[in-house]
């Protein structure tokens, strides 16, 4: 399956697809991966969805003042203008062409609503947003209780230099962990981007710390579809990625390092089915041990053990409604029942 970007007459100009006529859609907000990768988030401009907008690539090529080729993208403010092929700010905002949208097939997709007049659609999934649950998650890592994918993700591991514009690539590999049927990526910022501070928080509403490990979680990609059949994400996906490590736009799109990221990527959308079994004992282990400590948490918080009652309760019929076998599901009540009377023991 080809992914591709689009052009600047796909986005600017009487020709531009009807989804690009609208100057939110036109412009793009950046997903927290993209962040944590490096993408430039300004808080000047909002998109579509109400969110910062950032800058993302267009397989555009135009001269500079100084008559060198240099690839297009579109501004935060949805403008269209030049930049390096270097330049690792600029975030991949993915397109599916009407071949390839026409030979999805329906149950691969599903409806997700409407944008300013413009349908939705969901299709593949990739990591986007951080995980709501990251305290319990680094818990059932510790504890070796995720099982998974044999998928992974590659993106750029180059730091930011003087200019983000040092001619390299060296990809990085993030394993793809299951955990009670969600998926997630482990990583750390690769770079910061510092031009506006608002425009380096993630959608948690908090500031981006350098040296932190994030949890992000894998959710079904978003498209705007357009009548002409181009699917456009809503999103930029990803960043901190050069077009090209060549100075200029000298070749052709399928020769540039942009084009066999977009390969990457269309591989990298397509869900890895996990055969159903038993979950494995550390997993079982593990959520116990996570549920233990944000009761303790949760007491210190807390006056009163009636809500503390009502916690451990839903914890406790959350997780059987979770399990694939009744064995299971019992052993995660027990679990949780001595977690509860650890806690009260404990006068935590």
């Amino acid at each position: 399956m080809e992914v591709t970007l689009l052009t600047k007459d796909q986005v600017c100009g009487e020709n531009a697809l009807d989804v690009m006529k609208d100057d939110d859609l036109r412009k793009a907000s950046l997903s927290d991966l993209a962040l944590l990768l490096g993408g430039c988030q300004i808080s000047d401009t909002k998109a579509a969805d109400r969110k910062y907008t950032g800058w993302y690539w267009v397989n555009s090529v135009n001269k500079n003042g100084l008559n060198e080729k240099m690839c297009g993208c579109i501004a935060c403010s949805g403008e269209y203008m030049l930049a390096i092929p270097r330049s690792r700010t600029d975030s991949i905002r993915p397109v599916l062409s009407p071949k390839v949208t026409a030979s999805l097939k329906p149950r691969a997709v599903k409806n997700g609503g409407v944008l300013k007049g413009v349908p939705v659609v969901l299709y593949g999934e990739f990591p986007q947003s951080i995980a709501s649950n990251s305290d319990e998650l680094d818990m059932v890592f510790r504890q070796n209780g995720f099982r998974m994918t044999g998928k992974k993700y590659q993106f750029d591991s180059v730091g930011m230099d003087e200019l983000g514009e040092r001619p390299s690539y060296q990809p990085r590999e993030y394993p793809e962990y299951d955990y009670m049927g969600k998926r997630y990526i482990r990583i750390r910022p690769t770079r910061v981007w510092d031009m506006d501070d608002d425009g380096r928080y993630l959608s948690n509403n908090k500031y981006i710390e350098p040296n932190k490990t994030y949890w992000v979680k894998v959710e079904p990609i978003e498209w705007l579809k357009d009548k002409s059949g181009y699917w456009i994400a809503k999103q930029g996906l990803m960043a901190g990625m050069q077009f090209d490590r060549r100075k200029e736009y000298t070749v052709s799109f399928e020769k540039t390092d942009m084009y066999q990221r977009l390969k990457e990527f269309s591989k990298a959308i397509k869900r890895v089915r996990l055969p159903r079994e038993t979950r494995n004992l550390n997993e079982v282990k593990a959520r116990i041990l996570a549920n233990r400590d944000l009761y303790r948490a949760m007491r210190k918080t807390v006056s009163g053990v009636v809500v503390a009652d009502k916690i451990a309760e839903g914890l406790q019929s959350g997780l059987i409604r979770e399990t694939v076998t009744p064995s299971v599901g019992k052993q995660l009540s027990d679990g949780i029942k001595r977690a509860y009377i650890l806690g009260k023991k404990q006068k935590v």
